[in-house]
C-alpha cells in the first residue's frame, strides 16, 4: 500500500471487528453523515471509537473528517442537523455539503441491466454533479493526492504540469 497516497475503504455504516481493525491503519476517518438526527448521533459513536483507539494507542492521534450529505433547505431538520455538526466537531466537517438530490437515487437504474453511471457521468451538468466535484477538489488537496506521480490542481480539477 505504499505506492498509494491515499486508499478510500468504504464499510458499513456500524461498528465492527473490521471496520476497527482498517481505523488502526490510518490517520483519519472520512465519515459521511446524513443529515438527519440518527446520523448526527451515530457520529457520537464513531467518535468514541476513536476516542478508545487513540487511547489504546497514543502515537495514533486519529481523527475524523466529516462529509454532511443529503442537505435539503426547505427541511430544518437539515440545517439543524448542519449546525450540530459544527459545534460538535468543530474544524472537522469539510467545507462542501452534499445536496439532497434525486439524481443520486437515478445513479443505479432497476430496469437497467448493468452499471448506470455516476451522477458526474449521467448528470455532469447538474447541481449534484458540480458538489461531488467540488468535494473530490477538496480532498485532493487536504490529502495532497496525485494522479500519476502529478499534483491534481483543486482550484481548476485538472492535472497541473508539475511532476512530484
Amino acid at each position: 500500500f505504499s505506492r498509494y497516497e491515499a486508499i478510500f475503504v468504504d464499510t458499513a455504516p456500524a461498528t465492527s471487528l473490521l471496520t476497527n481493525a482498517l481505523m488502526l491503519a490510518t490517520r483519519e476517518v472520512i465519515a459521511v453523515a446524513m443529515l438527519d438526527g440518527s446520523s448526527v448521533k451515530a457520529m457520537q459513536v464513531l467518535a468514541s471509537n476513536i476516542a478508545e483507539i487513540n487511547a489504546a494507542f497514543p502515537g495514533l492521534n486519529m481523527g475524523v473528517h466529516i462529509v454532511a450529505n443529503g442537505y435539503h433547505g426547505s427541511y430544518k431538520s437539515c440545517a439543524e442537523s448542519l449546525h450540530a455538526i459544527a459545534a460538535l466537531y468543530p474544524g472537522q466537517a469539510n467545507d462542501i455539503v452534499l445536496p439532497w438530490s434525486a439524481a443520486f437515487r437515478r445513479q443505479i437504474s432497476p430496469l437497467a441491466d448493468g452499471p448506470s453511471g455516476t451522477v458526474l457521468e449521467r448528470e455532469p451538468h447538474s447541481d449534484s454533479a458540480a458538489a461531488m466535484a467540488e468535494l473530490a477538489r477538496s480532498l485532493v488537496d487536504r490529502y495532497g493526492i496525485l494522479l500519476g506521480g502529478r499534483f491534481i490542481s483543486p482550484s481548476v480539477g485538472d492535472v497541473s504540469g508539475k511532476t512530484v
